[in-house]
């Protein structure tokens, strides 16, 4: 499921953030599935148990996943469509990216390849 990179330059809470969402987009993890115990996952990932609560308080807070007190952590239902001002933020932040893009010399075709390969590769795992 998760794979921990010490090499990664992420902090560990954001690469489990990262793996969880991933997993859900590829279909490996399914709406309604209950999620490890922040211990369980822990300890299988051998990192602090502070840096899942961490993550998972993330994800909770972003919608991805559902927190109870006592009773476990679940991959929440997928959100109905976008709404027009969540589709104007993502379309900023993609902005933003194009702007970052642009200051490190990457055109506009670079990005459509990567943009491309990223998702072939999405759709592949």
């Amino acid at each position: 499921m998760l794979v921990i990179d010490l090499e990664d330059s992420r902090p560990l809470y954001q690469q489990v953030v990262d793996g969880i969402k991933a997993a859900i987009a590829s279909g490996d993890i399914k709406p309604g599935v209950v999620l490890p115990s922040v211990r369980e996952l822990a300890q299988s990932l051998s990192i602090n148990p502070n840096t899942v609560a961490r993550a998972y308080r993330d994800l909770n807070n972003t919608g991805v996943i559902v927190v109870r007190q006592g009773k476990g952590a679940w991959v929440s239902q997928p959100p109905p469509e976008p709404d027009a001002e969540q589709l104007q933020q993502l379309r900023e932040r993609l902005c933003r990216l194009l702007d970052d893009a642009y200051h490190l010399g990457i055109d506009d075709r670079q990005v459509a390849r990567m943009l491309a390969e990223i998702i072939q590769q999405k759709e592949s795992s």
